[in-house]
């Protein structure tokens, strides 16, 4: 009979450490040479099975054991004190405080910053108090006296028409770019294979964007949203004079409190404030409503990725402009609109011929050659100064706290360049010790602070 030997060389290196000297194979035709006689399966089945049998049970021996040791591992690091659990206890409490502290030390950036940003803004409002105070109280005497209103009328109406002037000037170059950059981006789009509907919407959009801002910017549109803004705060200072009077009844202390909380007739400014943004509101994108300017841009970025021209940045830079002449309207125009109808305009011509009139004084005063040099440069040149300060911020649309600060600080700046160059040339001439004989306002404030510094010290 032929028999069937199945040859594996596993179960032979197998049965050879088990101590079988056996080959187990397939026998061909021809014999299998081989040194030991080979076992045939059906004639010794008991062996193979026992030992079968031996290496399932060695394997689950092992599994189990394995078994054993991760449960056991596992229990004890559930329930020992220091296990896995209060580890990852301990690191989920650690990260869940970082969040809880970063969220804190956020929300206490933030609510300081608001804090911050609402004591710049009372500043700013108070500041603006101490100014449109005093215009206005002085605006409330002066037009006690026959005829000032006519002075009063024509120093304000060249305040108004400076600033004017001004504006138009900033809307015209906005406007320029503007057109200039639409111009390049629809020479562009054509260029740069922008398909016919994209082209289509792109030319109208910039038309509808060129006929709005055409609308406007014009003289006569800007002159009419002026008018009707100023007609709604005209003689603003009497709304503030009855403010300032009622000062008296709060105290001192509540009074100064209520007034850097609360502008000089804030209700007739609010109203005005409302007024200005209907008007301006409709063309803050140039005429477009919010998902046109989105269309708008998407289309520049279109155009742009398939050109090599830098038309994007020409556009970004010609909106940036006219944000800047918006905002000029919106800001800075409306706060010297509310100045001059305080009374800023006669009360700078005031202040401004008074200083003149002091230099004079002090002028007439002069015995020598070197005391006038000297009053020129320590209150010449802060006059010359404070004159450009004052045009310069009159034109550039510049008032309120800003102006106050700005004047102060130009006008000091200015005494202290004067004053050294003075001192070099006294010493020059041999005069810094020389007996003056002018009187000035210092002499008289330094005398009254001595008297006052007296009585304090005698009290």
């Amino acid at each position: 009979m032929q028999n069937n030997v199945v040859q594996s060389s596993l179960l032979q290196s197998y049965m050879q450490k088990a101590g079988i000297n056996a080959q187990i194979g397939v026998q061909n035709n021809s014999p299998v040479q081989s040194q030991q006689p080979a076992i045939n399966l059906e004639q010794k089945p008991d062996s193979f099975e026992k030992e079968s049998n031996k290496g399932k049970a060695a394997k689950i021996a092992l599994l189990t054991s394995v078994g054993i040791s991760v449960t056991a591992g596992c229990i004890a690091a559930f329930r020992h004190k220091g296990g896995v659990v209060k580890t990852l206890k301990t690191g989920f409490s650690k990260i869940k405080n970082a969040f809880v502290d970063g969220s804190k030390k956020t929300n206490e950036a933030l609510k300081n910053t608001k804090v911050t940003t609402e004591n710049l803004a009372d500043f700013q409002k108070g500041a603006d108090n101490i100014s449109n105070a005093k215009d206005s109280i002085i605006r409330h005497f002066l037009m006690k006296i026959p005829g000032y209103k006519k002075f009063d009328n024509w120093a304000s109406n060249i305040y108004k028409n400076a600033s004017l002037k001004t504006l138009n000037k900033t809307y015209t170059k906005a406007k320029d770019a503007v057109f200039f950059a639409d111009d390049a981006l629809l020479e562009s789009a054509k260029k740069s294979g922008l398909d016919e509907t994209g082209l289509q919407r792109l030319k109208e959009l910039v038309q509808k964007r060129k006929s709005s801002l055409n609308e406007f910017t014009s003289k006569d549109a800007i002159k009419g949203r002026i008018d009707k803004i100023d007609s709604g705060i005209q003689r603003l200072d009497k709304d503030a004079w009855e403010t300032i009077k009622g000062l008296k009844d709060d105290g001192v202390i509540e009074g100064t409190r209520k007034l850097s909380k609360k502008a000089l007739a804030e209700e007739r400014l609010q109203q005005a404030k409302k007024l200005q943004t209907n008007l301006i509101e409709p063309y803050k994108n140039m005429g477009l409503s919010d998902d046109e300017a989105k269309e708008f841009m998407d289309l520049v970025e279109t155009v742009s990725k398939n050109s090599s021209s830098d038309v994007k940045n020409l556009v970004l830079r010609a909106t940036k402009g006219y944000n800047k002449a918006f905002s000029k309207e919106k800001v800075d125009f409306f706060e010297k609109i509310r100045d001059i109808n305080y009374g800023c305009a006669p009360a700078d011509i005031i202040s401004t011929a008074g200083t003149i009139g002091t230099l004079g004084l002090y002028t007439a005063q002069a015995d020598t050659k070197e005391e006038r040099v000297g009053v020129t440069l320590t209150t010449g040149i802060p006059l010359v100064v404070s004159l450009g300060t004052t045009i310069g911020m009159t034109t550039k649309m510049i008032g309120g706290a800003k102006a106050l600060i700005l004047g102060a600080l130009t006008g000091f700046g200015a005494n202290i360049i004067g004053s050294q160059i003075n001192k070099k040339y006294q010493e020059a001439k041999g005069t810094q010790n020389a007996p003056k004989t002018i009187v000035t306002l210092d002499d008289y404030a330094n005398s009254a602070k001595e008297t006052a510094d007296k009585f304090i010290h005698i009290a």
